[in-house]
């Protein structure tokens, strides 16, 4: 703990007066910790902080990527955090905002929570509304019935990352009912990406980079109309630039 105190004032020290590159930052850093804090780095030739300690200042309230120069990030001080009345009560607000209709289960498995603590969460998050979720029963912010009964379906598709937040939801059975599909979807590393056919999951994805072109394997789970492979194509084109890439080009395979 003591380490990670000196790592999270020396972080501070370093962004107090903007924001820095990463291999800025990293220099910033070596200059202001003793050597015994500093690690041998084959990749970068160099010595500097362990990631682990560096990256968990962030959960400290010290250290946010602000920006990005090509795929290099740009670290800085995050904002100062609203006061809240009940942190824990917006907490399970938040989750039901992004989550919705949800239980207090999902919360717990979704935080890291004990169940007690969740369901504590839950009764101090306001006014809810009970609702039926694939034949259970459920809850949703009431300032959210609205949404929910006049839902809208949309055609649109969209190439999700593994990590995307819409997969760290933990009723996966609901966006994913077959238990072997679930499998190859959340994996402990590695996972391939979810194409979302409006609100299905119509296909898996994988990227590789040749030169300065961004090669997509997708392999498709349902057949695709033309007015959806052309947005999947439009999609690619998107991530291409994030990725260093000019150009983007699909592929259909199994993966």
């Amino acid at each position: 703990m003591e380490a990670l105190d000196r790592v999270s004032e020396a972080v501070y020290d370093s962004l107090r007066d903007g924001p820095r590159p990463r291999d800025d930052f990293h220099q910033a850093l070596r200059e202001r910790l003793p050597k015994a804090l500093l690690w041998w780095c084959k990749g970068c030739n160099s010595y500097h902080v362990h990631p682990s300690l560096w990256r968990a200042t962030g959960i400290r309230g010290v250290l946010a990527i602000v920006a990005r120069e090509g795929r290099s990030a740009v670290f800085g001080l995050p904002p100062k955090a609203p006061m809240l009345e009940d942190p824990g009560a917006e907490l399970a607000r938040r989750f039901l905002r992004a989550y919705g209709p949800a239980r207090p289960k999902l919360l717990a498995d979704w935080a890291g929570l004990a169940t007690s603590h969740a369901n504590a969460l839950w009764n101090r998050a306001g006014q809810l509304v009970r609702v039926d979720l694939d034949g259970s029963k459920a809850w949703a912010l009431a300032e959210d019935q609205p949404a929910l009964v006049n839902e809208t379906k949309t055609d649109s598709v969209r190439l999700l990352a593994n990590l995307d937040p819409l997969n760290a939801g933990r009723d996966r059975e609901l966006l994913v009912p077959d238990p072997a599909l679930r499998k190859r979807i959340w994996t402990v590393l590695g996972g391939p990406g979810t194409v979302l056919v409006g609100s299905d999951v119509g296909g898996l994805w994988r990227l590789s980079k040749k030169g300065k072109k961004l090669l997509i394997t997708v392999e498709p789970l349902c057949e695709l109309t033309s007015s959806e492979s052309a947005e999947l194509a439009a999609e690619a084109e998107r991530i291409a630039p994030f990725r260093g890439a000019e150009t983007a080009e699909l592929r259909t395979a199994t993966l």
